[in-house]
This record gives C-alpha cells, sequence and structure tokens, in this order.
C-alpha cells in the first residue's frame, strides 16, 4: 500500500496567569484584555492512497477480446461485479487533534493497461468501512446523513455511474462530501469497500487501480 500524508498547519496556544504577589492568588484568564476571543477553525487536508489489483482469472474473461464488450454470441450483452475490501492503514499520530474529517476528492487511475481505459467499466462505488465487516453492501449499516452519529459500520465516498467509453485512464469520482469520516480515521485502520461493474473484457493478467482519497480535516484547536 502506498500512502501519503500532506498537513499544512498552524496551532498556537496561550497560557497566562499573574500572580499576585500581595494577595498570593490567581487571575482567571478571561479576566485578561484579549483571551475573550474565539480560536479560528483550521482546516487542512491529508491523502489516503490505495492499490486495488484485480486478477483476471477471477473475472473469467477467456475468449473475450481486449476491450471488446461483455458478449458471447448469440447471447446479449453482459455484465460482470468485483468488489473487493482493501485494508487500509491511518498511522498519522496526530489523528487525535483533527476532527469533521471529510472527503474532498476520490481520483482512481487505471495503472496497466494502456490499450485500454475506464470506459470498460459501467459503474464504481467507493466505500470506507469498519474492520472486521465482511460480506458486501447489503450486509453494511451505512452512515445516515441526516445523523452521521447514528451506528454505522461504512460509508459511501465516491462513485461514477454510466461511465462513458473513451473517457482515459483517470476518473473523478462524484464525492459524497457529506460522509464523515471520523470514527474510521480515529480507529487508526479501517477497510476500503470497491465495487466495480465491468462491461468490457481486458486480456492482461490483472488490472491495477489506483485510488486516492482526499480529505479535509479541521484542527481542534480549542
Amino acid at each position: 500500500m502506498i500512502r501519503k500524508i500532506k498537513i499544512y498547519t498552524f496551532y498556537s496556544f496561550l497560557l497566562i496567569c499573574t500572580i499576585l504577589i500581595s494577595t498570593n492568588s490567581c487571575k482567571k484568564l478571561n479576566d485578561f484584555e484579549g483571551n475573550n476571543q474565539n480560536f479560528v477553525l483550521t482546516n487542512f487536508e491529508f491523502e489516503e492512497v490505495i492499490t486495488l489489483e484485480i486478477d483476471n482469472n477471477l473475472l473469467d474473461f477467456q475468449g473475450i477480446g481486449n476491450c471488446l464488450p461483455l458478449q458471447i454470441w448469440p447471447l446479449p450483452a453482459f455484465t460482470i461485479n468485483y468488489e473487493a475490501f482493501v485494508p487500509t492503514e491511518n498511522p498519522n499520530p496526530y489523528t487525535h487533534l483533527v476532527y469533521d474529517v471529510r472527503p474532498k476528492s476520490v481520483k482512481l487511475e487505471l495503472v496497466n493497461i494502456p490499450d485500454c481505459d475506464f470506459g470498460m467499466l459501467e459503474d464504481v462505488k467507493v466505500y470506507l468501512v469498519k474492520n472486521g465487516v465482511t460480506g458486501t453492501v447489503g450486509d453494511f449499516i451505512l452512515q445516515n446523513p441526516n445523523d452521521p452519529s447514528a451506528e454505522h459500520n461504512a460509508v459511501m465516498i465516491g462513485e461514477y455511474q454510466n461511465i462513458p467509453d473513451g473517457i482515459g485512464h483517470e476518473i473523478d469520482l462524484s464525492t459524497n462530501n457529506s460522509a464523515v469520516l471520523d470514527q474510521f480515521v480515529y480507529n487508526g485502520s479501517f477497510q476500503t469497500f470497491m465495487s466495480l461493474n465491468f462491461d468490457k473484457a481486458f486480456t492482461s493478467s490483472s488490472a491495477i487501480i489506483k485510488a486516492t482519497l482526499l480529505m479535509d480535516v479541521t484542527l481542534i484547536n480549542e
């Protein structure tokens, strides 16, 4: 797994206590002029990069030419669904200093098939899922967008429906900016779940897809 972390932040903290020798007491911070101002929220970004390798043997594309529609004459065209959990680590030691972690962008790159592109997919969805959760989307307890704090073990962070032909080797997913990812990054490790529907074949031994998740976070500076 490839991991990159970018953190740009300024964090300051002021502590003042004046000892009055004559009364041998301390004056409260909020009594001093200039100390009754609210801290300004500090936002920054960090990046998570994972790699998914799809073995062609799992998709059973034998007999279908490279980048051709999935169709075996005289049968109608069909799709093949591929789903996978990718273990994901967040060893950032400063995670406890942030909150309101939200996906800002989700980008996919097809690394190793130069003569095909993401047009070989009909659609793709990407989720973050807690460790220990198995099965498929129907087994997940998805985050309620109206109550993100309610019990859940998964949240969709991005999708692309009806992917057109000739789209290229990089795509930006429609990002679920309302998703709150705090509980996943606080745990230090979680799973990235990808669901892809193929409508075209590839003949390489595997397809390597790199997913880059850029997250917005807010610094706890109270």
